[in-house]
């Protein structure tokens, strides 16, 4: 609608989608248009607003280059689906903060078990320091077993070492390799975000076409993730071509 010098556009009903800059006009809504202006009316008619004499006055034509590169059909496109990226980074932020609190248990977990196996070890030692004491005692009525015992607890005070060590090690590992596929799981998060980015477009028109010729099928956006060879999670988006008749 045109009132003077003011351009409105008015959502005549919710079943026709309009938008208006990334958001959806209610039935009966009316809003007035600026320069520069993104206008989706149903789901394939995308517009840019213009008005040049407006635009003159108010912008110098450095201005109005910079809007027309800013507001090309890609962020137009990437505005209208706007609720449904929202959705993702929202999905996806869901799935960092399960992936850290996930990674922060395991870690306590493996903190908890270290400390156990420590004191453990104390214990240990704390036993075999008494029983050196013992041995000197007795150190003079028997001195050969009492040299014997001494180097059986050296032995055993040498493997509870290395089993330490060794432990430690293996925790050392098992912390590195859960970072590194907590980061790949990641990595395959975003991967799925960017591919349903690209397609959604895509998809609703090809529904809608699919719609408009009375087909009975449906197109939908699946993502699937299986590991690979080496164990990481790999993912992969598919579009399924569903039948309405069955």
């Amino acid at each position: 609608q045109l009132f003077g010098k003011i351009v409105s556009v008015k959502a005549l009903s919710d079943k026709n989608v309009t938008i208006v800059n990334g958001s959806k006009l209610k039935a009966g809504e009316v809003m007035n248009l600026k320069p520069f202006d993104r206008v989706v009316m149903g789901k394939k008619n995308l517009f840019l607003f213009r008005q040049p004499l407006i635009e003159s006055k108010t912008m110098s034509q450095e201005q109005i280059g910079m809007q027309i590169d800013t507001y090309d059909f890609n962020f137009a496109e990437d505005e209208m689906f706007k609720d449904q990226l929202d959705a993702q980074m929202k999905a996806k932020k869901a799935q960092e903060e399960k992936e850290r609190a996930e990674f922060e248990r395991n870690r306590k977990i493996r903190e908890e078990q270290m400390k156990l196996e420590r004191e453990r070890i104390d214990e240990e030692k704390k036993k075999m320091l008494l029983e050196v004491e013992r041995m000197k005692l007795l150190a003079g009525q028997d001195r050969e077993a009492a040299e014997r015992r001494m180097r059986e607890m050296e032995e055993r005070q040498r493997q509870m070492a290395e089993d330490m060590r060794r432990k430690e090690d293996e925790a050392k590992k098992q912390e590195l390799e859960e970072k590194r596929r907590q980061t790949n799981r990641l990595a395959q998060a975003e991967y799925v975000r960017m591919a349903l980015t690209r397609l959604v477009p895509s998809v609703t028109e090809a529904n809608d076409i699919v719609h408009e010729l009375r087909v009975p099928i449906s197109f939908e956006m699946t993502a699937i993730s299986f590991p690979n060879a080496h164990g990481d999670l790999v993912s992969r988006v598919f579009v399924k071509v569903v039948n309405r008749m069955l």
